[in-house]
Parts: C-alpha cells; structure tokens; sequence
C-alpha cells in the first residue's frame, strides 16, 4: 500500500513537472512571439523614416530644379534687358 502510494505521489510529481515545462516552453514562445512583434514594429518605423527622408530628398530636388529655373528666368529677362538697352 505504501509503495502504491509512493508511485502514485512519484508520478504526480512527474506529472507536475512536465507540466511545468510545458508552461515554460510556452512562456519562451510568447517571449519569441513578443520580441518578434517588436521587431516587426521597429522595422515599421524604420520603413516610415526611410520613406520620408525619400519625400524630403523629392523636395529638395524640386526645390533646387525651381531655383535653376527662377535663376534661368532672371538670367533671360536679364539679357534681353541689356539687349534692349
């Protein structure tokens, strides 16, 4: 009987065990699942960075191809001033 009893308590404490680290398998893997989500969201905004400094860079670019158009018409209006003097 007392050995019986000694099995079964022996069990259960393996039971428990696995049990155990079964739940902490599962904790790493929400721990994986979490740092993944995280990465995910840093790269996100890492896309979102990288695409404004693009629209920046279009800006600028207008920008500089409007001051060599401004800088080309006040060269024009310019020589045809001097011309008509």
């Amino acid at each position: 009987e007392r050995e019986r009893q000694e099995r079964e308590e022996r069990d259960a404490a393996a039971g428990a065990a696995e049990v155990a680290a079964e739940a902490a398998a599962a904790a790493d893997a929400a721990a994986a699942a979490a740092d993944a989500a995280v990465a995910a969201a840093d790269a996100e905004a890492a896309a979102a960075a990288a695409a404004t400094a693009a629209a920046a860079a279009e800006a600028a670019d207008a920008a500089a191809e409007a001051a060599v158009a401004a800088a080309a018409a006040a060269a024009a209006e310019q020589s045809s001033t001097t011309a008509a003097e």
